[in-house]
Order: C-alpha cells, then sequence, then structure tokens
C-alpha cells in the first residue's frame, strides 16, 4: 500500500467566508429611547448566536460628549449605552450610524490547550495540511499563521467536537457532486463553533441532512456533529481550521481575493496515540481518549453531571 497525496484546488468560500465576516445582515438590532431626564438609552436584540463588535459612530451630536462607542456583546438582549445631556433641561440630538461584525478582535489564546482528534476513538485517520489558496492563487500576502488540515477516510464517518463551544453557524443543504478531478467547490456543509476564548472551530465536509446540532447549542468534546460526504471516488473528506479574527471592525475594509488575510490561525495540540502533538502533514493518528482534555474547560456543574452520565455530553 502507498499514499498518494494530492494538492487539490480548493477554495470552498469558507476561505472567503474567513475575509468577509462583517457582512452579518440583521445580526443585531438597536433601538433608542428618550428618558425623562433627556438621556437616551440605546439597547440590542441579537438575532445571531455567539460574540458580536458593535460600533456606533455620531455623525451628528449636540449637547452631549459621547463620540463614538464600541462593544463585544455576546448576551440575547441588553444596554448598549446611555447618552447623557451636558444641559440637562434640552434634548440631545443625534444622528448615528452602527457596524457590526462576529468576533472578538485578537482574544487571549493559551497556546497549550489540548484538543481532541474529530473522530470516534480508535479510528486511525490520514492527515494533510490545507493550502492557503488565497495566498497561492490569487496573490494575496501569505498568512505566516495560516493553519489549516483536511482529513481522508474511506467511509462515511461521524465527526465530533474537538472542544467545547457553541454553534454559532451552520450550512446545510449543499449535494456535493463526486469526482477526481474536483479543482474548485463552494459547495460544502459546515457547522461553525465558538470557543470560550474567541478562537472559531470550522468543520467543512458533512452530508446533506446529517448535521446533528442546532444554532445556539452548548457541544462538548465528543458531541456529534453529523457524517461526511463523499468527496472524490477514494475519500471522505473534513476539513478543519481553528482560527480567530485579528482585526477590529473600525479597521475594516473592503476586503478582495487580493487583501491581506484578517485572522490569525492556532496549529492545535492534538491527543493521538503518539501522545499530545501538533498534526504533521501526511500523516496518520490514531484518535485516543482523554479525559482530562475532555473536561478543560467545563464549569463545576458541568464537570458534576458528566460524572454521573458522561453519554449525555456526547
Amino acid at each position: 500500500m502507498y499514499h498518494i497525496k494530492t494538492r487539490t484546488l480548493i477554495l470552498l468560500f469558507y476561505f472567503l467566508g474567513l475575509t468577509t465576516v462583517f457582512t452579518q445582515p440583521k445580526a443585531i438590532e438597536i433601538e433608542y429611547k428618550r428618558n425623562d431626564d433627556n438621556s437616551v438609552d440605546f439597547t440590542y436584540i441579537k438575532h445571531k448566536p455567539g460574540s458580536f463588535q458593535v460600533v456606533m459612530t455620531f455623525s451628528q451630536l449636540s449637547n452631549c460628549r459621547q463620540g463614538k462607542y464600541s462593544a463585544i456583546i455576546k448576551a440575547k438582549t441588553g444596554r448598549l449605552l446611555r447618552l447623557k445631556p451636558i444641559d440637562p433641561e434640552q434634548p440631545i440630538n443625534f444622528a448615528y450610524s452602527t457596524r457590526t461584525g462576529r468576533g472578538t478582535p485578537n482574544p487571549k489564546i493559551d497556546p497549550e490547550l489540548k484538543y481532541l482528534l474529530p473522530f470516534a476513538t480508535g479510528k486511525t485517520v490520514s492527515v494533510d495540511e490545507s493550502t492557503q489558496l488565497r495566498a497561492q492563487y490569487f496573490k494575496a500576502k501569505a498568512n505566516a499563521s495560516w493553519k489549516a488540515f483536511h482529513f481522508n477516510l474511506p467511509e462515511a464517518e461521524t465527526v465530533y467536537a474537538i472542544r467545547k463551544g457553541i454553534v454559532v453557524e451552520i450550512k446545510d443543504g449543499q449535494k456535493h457532486e463526486v469526482s477526481n478531478n474536483i479543482s474548485y467547490t463552494s459547495k460544502l456543509n459546515e457547522v461553525l463553533i465558538e470557543h470560550k476564548d474567541g478562537t472559531y472551530g470550522r468543520y467543512s465536509g458533512f452530508a446533506r441532512g446529517s448535521i446533528t446540532v442546532k444554532l445556539g447549542q452548548m457541544v462538548y468534546p465528543r458531541t456529534q456533529l453529523g457524517k461526511l460526504t463523499q468527496f472524490n471516488e477514494r475519500d471522505y473528506r473534513l476539513y478543519l481550521m481553528v482560527y480567530y479574527l485579528t482585526q477590529n471592525i473600525e479597521d475594516y475594509k473592503k476586503q478582495s481575493l487580493q487583501s491581506e488575510d484578517t485572522h490569525g490561525y492556532v496549529d492545535p495540540w492534538f491527543v493521538t496515540e503518539k501522545g499530545v502533538v501538533k498534526l504533521q502533514d501526511d500523516h496518520q493518528y490514531t484518535v485516543q481518549l482523554n479525559e482530562e482534555v475532555i473536561l478543560q474547560e467545563f464549569s463545576r456543574r458541568e464537570k458534576k453531571r458528566y460524572k454521573k452520565d458522561p453519554v449525555s455530553f456526547q
């Protein structure tokens, strides 16, 4: 037996999607209310799960010193800010615009955090590094931190979460056409999970209708996400990356394929039969469980529940 390594040209539009995370239509709804003391309260309703940046810029403002406001919001509803009048006897007059985008820029990341491989215990999988296509084929500046993988399997295996997090995006409904000559496709079903530290895990390659999690659901290491679809005549394939936002929304400019990447990428430590390692290109690894890793981000209450019924976390 020998392994033929392929560098399949896959754009996946999730690579493109990473550069356009700020276009989140109707994710945040902002309202304001004038109070009897002439102050003004701005409140929000968040219609999508996960963390969002919000920036309010006041193009016109009188009887108040507030100029710009920015925040990261995570709750479903809340108050953004209160404008207070300089002269409490007079109203505040204003005009404003808002910008919103998913993600927390430059989050604090633990470089020693450990992850589980995304397949069933004991399963041996082949791993290749995925190419950063924007840099290689579209003349964009290469990102020194780039790291992404694809796992090749002979059957339609179940994919498991590698870490605790919240499901913030699901792309389903795409039917992938099997071919050995694929050079480009946007037809991959995906699950995006936001982790506690502000990073994201993006899993791509699910069979249509096989995704078993829902938007806003908390998932844990070993939670089943769905089953893979056949990628070509040889393999079923999962694309996986862990990344984070590096740019504040105030600094955002219109992105294109040639634009500099606005994300950083994590090269995780994975639990394998070889110990806790960083995955190497064109290698095989066997999935191992480690209870300490499973519990590392659990709350005290979750740990108690896990001890009583670990199956309920799958």
